[in-house]
Protein backbone atom coordinates (compact mmCIF):
# COMPACT_ATOMS: atom_id res chain seq x y z
CA UNK A 1 0.00 0.00 0.00
CA UNK A 2 2.84 2.39 0.82
CA UNK A 3 4.52 1.71 -2.53
CA UNK A 4 1.24 2.30 -4.36
CA UNK A 5 0.69 5.63 -2.60
CA UNK A 6 4.24 6.79 -3.24
CA UNK A 7 3.96 5.65 -6.85
CA UNK A 8 0.82 7.70 -7.29
CA UNK A 9 2.44 10.81 -5.79
CA UNK A 10 5.53 10.41 -7.97
CA UNK A 11 3.52 9.78 -11.14
CA UNK A 12 3.66 12.58 -13.67
CA UNK A 13 -0.15 12.43 -13.97
CA UNK A 14 -0.61 13.27 -10.27
CA UNK A 15 -1.14 17.01 -10.13
CA UNK A 16 0.04 18.05 -6.67
CA UNK A 17 -0.40 21.70 -7.64
CA UNK A 18 -4.14 21.18 -7.90
CA UNK A 19 -4.38 19.85 -4.33
CA UNK A 20 -5.53 22.30 -1.67
CA UNK A 21 -2.70 23.55 0.56
CA UNK A 22 -4.11 21.62 3.53
CA UNK A 23 -3.96 18.36 1.58
CA UNK A 24 -0.42 19.15 0.45
CA UNK A 25 0.59 19.86 4.05
CA UNK A 26 -0.95 16.62 5.32
CA UNK A 27 0.78 14.74 2.51
CA UNK A 28 4.15 16.27 3.44
CA UNK A 29 3.63 15.40 7.12
CA UNK A 30 2.80 11.83 6.17
CA UNK A 31 5.82 11.54 3.89
CA UNK A 32 8.12 12.74 6.70
CA UNK A 33 6.57 10.25 9.16
CA UNK A 34 7.09 7.49 6.60
CA UNK A 35 10.70 8.57 6.03
CA UNK A 36 11.39 8.46 9.77
CA UNK A 37 9.94 4.98 10.12
CA UNK A 38 11.85 3.88 7.01
CA UNK A 39 15.16 5.07 8.51
CA UNK A 40 14.44 3.30 11.80
CA UNK A 41 13.47 0.04 10.07
CA UNK A 42 16.43 0.11 7.67
CA UNK A 43 18.79 0.85 10.55
CA UNK A 44 17.53 -2.10 12.57
CA UNK A 45 17.78 -4.56 9.65
CA UNK A 46 21.14 -3.17 8.52
CA UNK A 47 22.51 -3.47 12.06
CA UNK A 48 21.51 -7.15 12.22
CA UNK A 49 22.85 -7.77 8.68
CA UNK A 50 26.15 -6.15 9.67
CA UNK A 51 26.40 -8.03 12.98
CA UNK A 52 25.73 -11.39 11.31
CA UNK A 53 28.14 -10.71 8.45
CA UNK A 54 25.44 -11.29 5.84
CA UNK A 55 27.41 -9.22 3.35
CA UNK A 56 30.05 -11.98 3.24
CA UNK A 57 27.57 -14.39 1.65
CA UNK A 58 27.80 -12.25 -1.49
CA UNK A 59 31.57 -11.93 -1.33
CA UNK A 60 31.61 -8.41 0.03
CA UNK A 61 33.93 -7.21 2.79
CA UNK A 62 31.48 -4.91 4.54
CA UNK A 63 27.82 -4.00 4.77
CA UNK A 64 28.63 -0.60 3.25
CA UNK A 65 30.17 -2.08 0.09
CA UNK A 66 27.31 -4.58 -0.11
CA UNK A 67 24.80 -1.70 -0.01
CA UNK A 68 26.60 0.09 -2.82
CA UNK A 69 26.73 -3.05 -4.96
CA UNK A 70 23.34 -4.59 -4.28
CA UNK A 71 21.16 -1.51 -3.90
CA UNK A 72 23.03 0.70 -6.39
CA UNK A 73 23.34 3.61 -3.97
CA UNK A 74 26.30 5.96 -3.96
CA UNK A 75 29.15 5.54 -1.52
CA UNK A 76 27.91 8.59 0.35
CA UNK A 77 24.39 7.19 0.65
CA UNK A 78 25.74 3.85 1.89
CA UNK A 79 27.94 5.67 4.40
CA UNK A 80 24.92 7.66 5.59
CA UNK A 81 22.87 4.49 6.05
CA UNK A 82 25.68 2.99 8.09
CA UNK A 83 25.74 6.13 10.23
CA UNK A 84 22.06 5.68 11.11
CA UNK A 85 22.66 2.03 11.95
CA UNK A 86 23.12 2.83 15.63
CA UNK A 87 21.05 5.96 16.25
CA UNK A 88 20.95 7.48 19.73
CA UNK A 89 18.37 5.89 22.01
CA UNK A 90 16.41 9.13 22.07
CA UNK A 91 15.78 8.79 18.32
CA UNK A 92 14.13 5.38 18.47
CA UNK A 93 10.42 5.29 17.78
CA UNK A 94 8.62 4.00 20.88
CA UNK A 95 6.24 1.07 20.59
CA UNK A 96 2.72 2.28 20.04
CA UNK A 97 3.84 5.59 18.52
CA UNK A 98 0.97 6.92 16.42
CA UNK A 99 1.94 7.00 12.77
CA UNK A 100 -1.19 8.90 11.87
CA UNK A 101 -1.36 12.68 12.02
CA UNK A 102 -2.63 12.62 15.61
CA UNK A 103 0.80 13.14 17.17
CA UNK A 104 1.38 16.60 15.72
CA UNK A 105 -2.08 17.77 16.63
CA UNK A 106 -1.67 16.73 20.26
CA UNK A 107 -4.03 13.76 20.07
CA UNK A 108 -1.52 10.99 20.68
CA UNK A 109 -2.29 7.73 22.53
Amino acid sequence: MVAAGLGWLADADADAASMPAGVQAECLRGLERAASVHIAARSRVLSAFHAQGGFGDDGQGSARTWLEWQTRVTGGAAHGAMGWMRPPRSFQIPLGFPLSGDAERGRGP
